[in-house]
């Protein structure tokens, strides 16, 4: 690639006459969860807990422009990447490695916040 100024490279502006929010993009974010699938699958059909499948629906209710997964191994995650069942959770990260604001819920929580969370999805 040639470049203008005897071959050094240039920061070059431009003023665009476009308008910010036509380029404003609707991502929604799902957690993943602990119940999988047993064989390689696309990330929205690894995932097979009601938590994931309620959030999911709800999700795509919202007509995002895109939907990604966090997820606990994969970090962002696209909902169409095939991957592995795996068992890391953020609950297995060592006390020392974790951030202070993290909390870990105990089982009962997890349980009475999946089904707050499965309730306002539906």
């Amino acid at each position: 690639m040639k470049y203008p100024n005897n071959g050094k490279r240039a920061i070059v502006a431009c003023k665009c006459n476009v308008d910010p929010t036509s380029m404003t993009k609707r991502i929604i974010l799902i957690a993943c969860v602990s119940q999988k699938g047993d064989k390689k699958a696309k990330a929205k059909d690894l995932y097979i807990s009601q938590l994931f499948k309620s959030s999911f629906a709800f999700a795509n209710r919202q007509n995002p422009d895109k939907i990604f997964i966090l997820s606990a191994l994969h970090h962002l995650l696209d909902i169409d990447k095939e991957i592995e069942p795996y068992n890391v959770t953020l609950s297995n990260v060592p006390k020392a490695k974790r951030k202070p604001e993290l909390k870990i819920l105990t089982p009962a929580e997890k349980i009475i916040s999946a089904k707050n969370i499965v309730e306002q999805c539906s």
